[in-house]
């Protein structure tokens, strides 16, 4: 949905989405016309980790095994464990499905709100960095805790899943095995980075892109903003401080999730806590009430 100008608020851009005009779907083309001077070669085998299929055939087939699911999207998609995800973010990402058709496909099917929610969001952030495409390397707006430090030992320990916080940890492990992680998860990793270790979200974005499937530049970049503070997704707050203790609770009470990725969880091989999260914790919020 294209507007005059950006914009800023989720909300309001999720209130025009569901009416605004669409584009009619692009006929498939009957053939394709190759450069004449374009070399020919054999292409390189460079699958993904993991079992990612690239290729629209491969896409609506994911697709159609994963609609019966959408009745019980909405109370299962916060449940790691039962890894509940279309995991269609990669085929999105590549073209392999567009986002008018997969809305298409599941608009009337019982319980799609949400999962359509969470598709507006992805075009949300897509308009804004079309808008402002600076975005990628700067804040939108000033804000959140208004400073970093350069760690690379905290920054290495983040990224190799050695943090000694499980849902942590188990996220970033799955990161580097598979190129992916679930959104909660992400979300965790990237607040523990910018408001537990104070480390700019740039390095974790980097990261983040550096690795996944479906690292797509605008839901990346503005996702890793909204957490940072800087106002770039839904809701207004300007911090994001999520504790890795009560999320994973919410999210994995049983760590069933954790223990599919740290198999040394539970046992005196795994590290201990990086930091003392209940006093990051209280000085968070007191910052906050002062601010």
């Amino acid at each position: 949905m294209v507007s005059a100008k950006p914009y800023e608020s989720f909300a309001w851009y999720a209130k025009r989405w569901p009416g605004g005009p669409r584009r009619e779907l692009a006929r498939t083309p009957r053939k394709l016309q190759v450069p004449s001077a374009l070399a020919t070669e054999v292409i390189p085998d460079v699958s993904p980790p993991g079992e990612w299929v690239g290729g629209e055939t491969a896409a609506l087939a994911q697709l159609k095994a994963w609609i019966p699911k959408l009745r019980s999207y909405e109370n299962e998609r916060e449940n790691l464990a039962a890894d509940a995800t279309s995991r269609l973010s990669a085929a999105l990402h590549f073209g392999c499905l567009s986002s008018l058709d997969l809305e298409r496909r599941v608009h009337d099917r019982d319980g799609a709100e949400p999962f359509l929610h969470r598709l507006c969001r992805r075009d949300f952030f897509t308009q804004l960095l079309w808008w402002r495409p600076e975005l990628a390397r700067t804040d939108l707006h000033e804000g959140g805790r208004g400073r970093s430090r350069d760690n690379p030992g905290a920054l290495a320990a983040w990224k190799e899943g050695r943090t000694g916080f499980p849902l942590v940890d188990a996220g970033m492990r799955q990161l580097r095995a598979e190129g992916w992680m679930p959104d909660p998860v992400r979300a965790i990793a990237a607040s523990f980075l910018t408001e537990v270790l104070g480390i700019d979200w740039r390095a974790g974005a980097a990261h983040f892109m550096h690795l996944l499937v479906d690292g797509d530049i605008a839901t990346n970049q503005l996702n890793w903003q909204w957490i940072a503070g800087k106002r770039a997704g839904p809701g207004s707050s300007r911090d994001r401080l999520l504790n890795p203790a009560t999320q994973l609770d919410r999210y994995d009470p049983q760590c069933e999730y954790v223990r599919r990725w740290i198999d040394e969880f539970g046992t005196a091989r795994y590290p201990p806590t990086m930091v003392d999260h209940n006093g990051v914790v209280g000085q968070w919020r007191a910052a906050r009430r002062h601010a």
